[in-house]
């Protein structure tokens, strides 16, 4: 991990999908694993999952936190809540490194 706990894989896609807003989007994942770091559910896949549900809008910032209040259904609503959770991330971000 890199980016004070983003994976590149995450940071390349966040650059991609956010070219305008790519730091607020970082700044926002960070908080995203930082606030769910009890879980031991797997960082990257808690910052994806928030990815995914911003649409490529980064006005869903907000809504987004309020739907990762419980990361247990920010997983599932983010298609990231099953056990082929992995191979969904090799998918979106490349494989990992």
């Amino acid at each position: 991990m890199v980016n004070s706990g983003i994976s590149p894989r995450l940071v390349a896609r966040v650059r991609r999908d956010f070219p305008q807003a790519t730091e607020e989007v970082i700044a926002f994942l960070r908080t995203v694993s930082d606030d769910h770091g009890a879980s031991r559910q797997d960082p990257e896949r808690l910052q994806a999952a928030a990815l995914i549900l911003l649409k490529g809008d980064v006005q869903r910032i907000p809504r987004v936190q309020a739907l990762m209040t419980d990361w247990r259904d920010g997983l599932v609503w983010s298609g990231l809540g099953q056990p082929d959770w992995p191979d969904r991330l090799d998918e979106m971000l490349g494989p990992s490194q």
